[in-house]
């Protein structure tokens, strides 16, 4: 496989503060999927969600602007599916 095929996966640490409770994950993600690891406060795979190619969205970490595409706020989206799995 080629470089160029290769699919840049990022990780990111994610860590806040919900109704007293402290949560810690990694976020596995690149611009059209991504998938969370709960680390605390007790360790829990969540399967992330997909993108279609052709759809003029992406997820994203940073704030870029980019022409004639949606930028979804992934650590937005993370907190709340934590918080949704752990019913709080």
């Amino acid at each position: 496989m080629s470089n160029k095929n290769k699919i840049p996966w990022e990780k990111h640490r994610l860590e806040f503060e919900h109704e007293n409770q402290m949560f810690r994950a990694d976020i596995t993600y690149w611009a059209k999927d991504y998938s969370i690891d709960v680390i605390k406060p007790s360790e829990k795979y969540i399967a992330g969600a997909h993108i279609m190619l052709a759809a003029p969205a992406i997820y994203s970490i940073h704030r870029i602007a980019m022409k004639n595409m949606k930028m979804l706020d992934l650590i937005s989206i993370c907190k709340e599916r934590i918080i949704s799995e752990f019913n709080l």
